[in-house]
């Protein structure tokens, strides 16, 4: 799993950093501090995860979570923020996030997230696997159609 940490606070960036590092499997492959510096990421390198603080400087995370999820639909959001509320949660999810993280994140925190994160991959690959099953079987079918004829 490829992550992106986004945060403005740059001991954050090292701690989650550190965090997710623990875990087998996991790879930070960039922190951002803001939006200019993930769409440089974002371009650049496979990314499964990306982890998003609510305030960025002048920036809303929100607002970069509702353009992640436009601009890559496949990667899984995840909002990491002290401003942890209902109204914030909600606003999150309608965003694209599929997880909130209250600050300060607990080492159990990043576990359930890479479980979650694992659980809607999991779900996706095997539901690519029957789209592609059914494909499969109607090319058979055509490939089979002609050479009968």
């Amino acid at each position: 799993m490829n992550i992106v940490l986004v945060d403005d606070v740059q001991e954050t960036l090292d701690t989650l950093e550190m965090m997710y590092r623990w875990h087998t499997g996991v790879r930070v492959v960039g922190k951002a501090k803001n939006a200019s510096e993930l769409w440089e990421i974002l371009g650049t390198r496979q990314v499964d995860v990306v982890s998003v603080d609510i305030e960025l400087g002048g920036q809303n995370g929100l607002d970069l979570c509702q353009e992640i999820s436009h601009r890559y639909p496949k990667v899984f959001i995840v909002v990491c923020s002290v401003e942890d509320s209902e109204d914030n949660r909600r606003r999150a999810a309608q965003a694209g996030a599929k997880l909130f993280l209250g600050k300060p994140v607990a080492r159990g925190d990043v576990g359930r997230m890479i479980e979650t994160y694992r659980q809607a991959a999991g779900s996706s690959l095997r539901r690519d696997a029957v789209d592609s099953a059914g494909k499969d079987d109607d090319l058979i079918n055509l490939l089979n159609g002609l050479s009968r004829s």
